[in-house]
């Protein structure tokens, strides 16, 4: 049986596994207090260690030369360091272009 209590939390843990919720579950109480991150947060603990991790190994926003360079060597070597700084975008600026040029070259000879 719910019994009205002054805490302030929605959800309080009385046991390692076991929740109880402290006020009538409604929609404006469940929308007001977050009730959707409070159960986020039972199913899915926050681990600092597991999210350090995480960013240390996330390379989603680096250039795509660094990111594929760096993924699982970890010996740092110079003429690595020298690869990864340079830019992927000349590489494939020259295979777009030589594939537009094939491309009306066979249109052209096709009469197309």
């Amino acid at each position: 049986m719910l019994k009205p209590s002054e805490d302030p939390d929605l959800v309080v843990q009385t046991g390692p596994s076991d929740w109880r919720l402290t006020k009538r579950l409604n929609e404006d109480v469940a929308i007001q207090s977050n009730l959707s991150m409070v159960l986020a947060g039972i199913i899915v603990p926050v681990r600092k260690d597991l999210e350090a991790v995480a960013v240390s190994q996330d390379r989603r926003m680096l250039p795509d030369s660094i990111a594929w360079s760096f993924a699982g060597n970890n010996d740092g070597s110079s003429e690595q360091k020298r690869i990864a700084l340079e830019s992927a975008e000349p590489f494939l600026l020259a295979i777009f272009l030589m594939i537009l040029i094939t491309e009306r070259v066979l249109a052209y000879q096709r009469r197309q």
